[in-house]
């Protein structure tokens, strides 16, 4: 199967499911906790990208204590970026859906010393079911899907070199090209290293 074909056939055994299977999403919830499936994104983030993602809590402020911060590694070590994850829903001050946006860009101009660039930052907001008492937030896979989908603008935005923040990251993307890289991190969800990852089989 060509590399290209994978949303295809990911709709095809979306298709499956719901049809012959008769699955529907919300049974699915079982099967995908929140803090799970950020583990295997990360772990699955290593293999393409060579990074590391850790906890960063406590380093930045946060506009909610549901609100994680994290900071993204290179294959030696070295923060490269940062990023935001807001992921539970709060209807009284949270609109519906999920989106990414920049905080900063990586800019040398911008740079306390002026030598090293400033370090790029990204945020991350989704609206999934909070957590109740002691269980984790459990998702359908659509809303696994859409984490990938946000988290493939974050890396576009985190992972890029240029230190220029006019023309970094996310800025100045043509139209037809904004959707790429959250297209290829949504095929990632049917690979077999964030399946082994990320299921739980917490049903009782």
């Amino acid at each position: 199967m060509r590399a290209r074909s994978g949303g295809f056939f990911a709709q095809i055994l979306r298709n499956i499911l719901i049809f012959c299977f008769k699955i529907q999403q919300e049974e699915l919830r079982p099967f995908f906790s929140l803090p799970k499936v950020m583990d295997g994104l990360f772990s699955l983030a290593m293999m393409p990208f060579g990074i590391d993602i850790d906890p960063a809590d406590g380093l930045a402020p946060v506009w909610n204590s549901e609100v994680r911060f994290y900071c993204v590694k290179d294959s030696i070590g070295s923060p490269i970026a940062y990023f935001y994850f807001d992921p539970y829903s709060r209807p009284s001050e949270k609109r519906g859906g999920a989106w990414m946006d920049e905080v900063v860009a990586r800019s040398r101009a911008l740079s306390r010393d002026g030598t090293k660039a400033r370090l790029p930052i990204s945020h991350m907001v989704c609206n999934q079911m909070p957590p109740v008492g002691i269980k984790p937030s459990l998702m359908t896979f659509h809303e696994v899907e859409t984490v990938f989908h946000e988290f493939g603008h974050a890396l576009q935005h985190m992972l890029a070199k240029q230190d220029e923040g006019l023309v970094f990251g996310i800025r100045g993307i043509e139209l037809d090209a904004v959707e790429l890289p959250s297209q290829f991190m949504e095929i990632w969800c049917y690979h077999r290293h964030f399946s082994n990852k990320s299921l739980i089989f917490n049903c009782h």
